[in-house]
């Protein structure tokens, strides 16, 4: 993995990437090939037209699934906006589907509460706070 600059992007493609998450779809897709341009418009259309909470969407996710399940979903993301097959991040059943792909198994009962949370978070745009205990 490539680490992410902001120096490969003209000024207007910047204005155009809102937030980190989408940066590193955007970084994602470029290294399948395609171009920044189109890379950038993939990247918002994923996100069901609300590729300005992309951070928070994932950030959310952060807070309650470890790291590796998160670079994963980062790739599934990429895959879906590639296709161009926008997730829903507020469904829970979508969440659902994302994390048991990426996971390759079945999600336990613990997960399915957490991807309740997140999901509920994400439709009203709150923040999920990640507890050490």
């Amino acid at each position: 993995m490539k680490p992410y600059s902001i120096l490969q992007y003209s000024t207007e493609q910047i204005r155009q990437i809102s937030n980190l998450a989408l940066l590193k779809i955007v970084d994602i897709l470029q290294e399948k090939g395609l171009d920044a341009k189109t890379a950038i418009v993939r990247a918002q259309e994923v996100f069901a037209h609300e590729h300005e909470k992309a951070t928070l969407f994932m950030h959310n996710l952060q807070s309650l699934f470890d790291e590796g399940v998160i670079e994963q979903v980062y790739h599934f993301i990429a895959n879906r906006a590639l296709r161009q097959h926008p997730i829903d991040f507020s469904s829970y059943d979508q969440l659902v589907g994302m994390v048991q792909v990426t996971q390759k198994k079945h999600v336990n009962a613990e997960d399915l509460e957490k991807i309740k949370l997140v999901a509920q978070a994400n439709r009203y745009g709150l923040t999920l706070l990640r507890v050490r205990g």
